[in-house]
C-alpha cells in the first residue's frame, strides 16, 4: 500500500503509570507532507520517534508502503527503516564544511556518486555556492537548510520533522517553512512534520493531524489557496469582504465616506499606485494584500474569519513584501492595532514588525519590517 499506517499504537515509558501514546491511528498517503499539531505532552514527538523506531510499541503496528516496521513480535531497527530525522536542534559537525556535512550520509557510496548527490541537494537547497562554507559561516536559515540536505542525502522513503524552525526567530521561521515545503514538494518526498503553530501546519502540510491525550482527534487534508495578483475587476468583491472580516471590518458605505470607492481603488490598481495580491480557496476569494508602490506601506491585509488558521495571511504578507522589495523599497511599514486582544497584534509581530513610536493617521501604530 502506497501509505504511512499507523494503527492503534501504544507507547509506555518505563515506569509510567499511563501511556504517552493511547490508540493512535492516521493513515498518511505517500508523496505528501502531514503536520502533527496539540499541546505539549500530547504525544506528538512520540510518535515520531515510535515510527523512527528510537521508542518499542506496546501495542499497535506501524507500516511504511506495505512493509511493517513494528507489530507483535516485530521491530525493524532505525537504520533499516529508510526514515530521516531531522530535529529542531541544527546539530551540524562544526568540523566539516556544508558540503561535507550533506554527504556524512553517503560515506560508503563511491567518491563520484557521492560527489554528484552532494551537488544535487546543494543546488536543490540553493546553497550550491556556499559547499564550501563551515557552519560557523553560515546563517541559522542557512544551517537549516543543510541539515535538510543531509536528511534527504540517502533518499529516506520517509522523513521525520520534529518542530525544525523552533530555535530561529519569527522572520526566518517564516521564510524558511515556505522554502521547506516547496524543496519537498519538488523532491516528491514523504514527510511527517511536528509543530505547534496552526498556520505552519495549514501553510505546509497537504494533512493535518490534531492530538490530545495521546489520540488524534482530528485528521484532514488541508483548505488549499492560490495566490495571484489583484486585478481591478477584483475590487467589488475586495470591498465586500471588507465588511465581513473579524478585525477590521469597514463597510461599504463607510469606505466610501473615506474616499474609497470601486473606482478610486480599481483606478489605483490599474495604474500600478496600489499592487495588490489576492488569495481564493476553490476559486471564491478569501483573503488580499495591498501595497503603496510609491512609499512602501502595507495598506490593507484582509482575510475572511473561516481562512484566518491556514497560512493564508503570512503567505499573502509575504508575497507582497517581496513585491514592494523588488520596488526598491527597504524600509516598509503598516499600521495596527495596539490592542493585544486583538490577533493582528502578535501577528505582525512574530514575523518580525516593530513598533516605530509612530501614529498614522487613523491613530493605529506603525510596525515597521527591517531590511534585510
Amino acid at each position: 500500500m502506497s501509505t504511512l499506517s499507523l494503527e492503534d499504537l501504544q507507547v509506555r515509558y518505563p515506569g509510567a503509570a499511563a501511556p504517552v501514546l493511547r490508540g493512535l491511528s492516521l493513515t498518511q498517503p505517500l508523496g505528501t507532507i502531514a503536520c502533527l499539531l496539540g499541546p505539549s505532552g500530547c504525544g506528538k514527538s512520540t510518535a515520531l520517534r515510535a515510527i523512527a523506531g528510537f521508542e518499542p510499541l506496546e501495542a499497535g503496528r506501524i507500516a511504511l508502503a506495505g512493509q511493517l516496521l513494528s507489530g507483535p513480535g516485530l521491530h525493524v531497527e532505525p537504520e533499516r527503516r529508510g526514515v530521516g530525522l531531522l530535529f529542531q536542534e541544527i546539530a551540524l559537525f562544526p568540523h566539516l564544511d556544508a558540503a561535507a556535512n550533506v554527504g556524512f550520509g553517503l560515506r560508503r557510496r563511491p567518491r563520484a556518486e557521492r560527489d554528484r548527490r552532494v551537488q544535487e541537494l546543494l543546488a536543490m537547497v540553493g546553497l550550491d555556492s556556499l559547499g564550501a562554507r563551515m557552519p560557523h559561516e553560515l546563517s541559522g536559515g542557512q544551517q537549516q537548510r543543510i541539515a535538510l540536505a543531509r536528511a534527504l542525502a540517502p533518499s529516506p522513503r520517509l522523513l521525520l520533522l520534529d518542530e525544525p524552525f523552533s530555535s530561529l526567530d519569527a522572520t526566518t521561521r517564516d521564510r524558511l517553512a515556505g522554502e521547506v515545503r516547496d524543496i519537498l514538494r519538488a523532491a516528491g518526498q514523504t514527510a511527517l512534520m511536528v509543530t505547534h503553530d496552526p498556520d505552519e501546519a495549514e501553510s505546509i502540510g497537504d494533512w493535518i493531524g490534531v492530538m490530545d491525550g495521546g489520540r488524534l482527534v482530528e485528521w484532514r487534508p488541508t483548505r488549499r489557496f492560490s495566490l495571484r495578483p489583484a486585478l481591478p475587476s477584483d475590487i467589488a468583491a475586495c470591498i465586500e469582504l471588507r465588511g465581513r472580516t473579524r478585525e477590521n471590518a469597514v463597510p461599504a458605505a463607510r469606505l466610501a465616506e473615506l474616499g474609497i470607492t470601486e473606482a478610486s481603488w480599481s483606478g489605483q490598481v490599474r495604474d500600478g499606485t496600489l499592487p495588490g495580491i489576492v488569495a481564493e480557496v476553490e476559486g471564491r476569494l478569501a483573503g488580499y494584500c495591498f501595497g503603496d508602490s510609491r512609499t512602501g506601506e502595507i495598506v490593507v491585509l484582509a482575510l475572511l474569519p473561516a481562512h484566518e488558521k491556514q497560512g493564508l495571511g503570512r503567505a499573502l504578507l509575504g508575497r507582497m513584501v517581496a513585491q514592494l522589495r523588488a520596488l526598491g523599497h527597504q524600509r516598509l511599514f503598516l499600521g495596527c492595532s495596539d490592542n493585544p486582544a486583538h490577533r493582528s497584534h502578535g501577528f505582525y509581530r512574530r514575523l518580525g514588525w516593530r513598533p516605530t513610536g509612530e501614529r498614522d493617521g487613523h491613530g493605529d501604530e506603525v510596525l515597521e519590517l527591517p531590511p534585510t
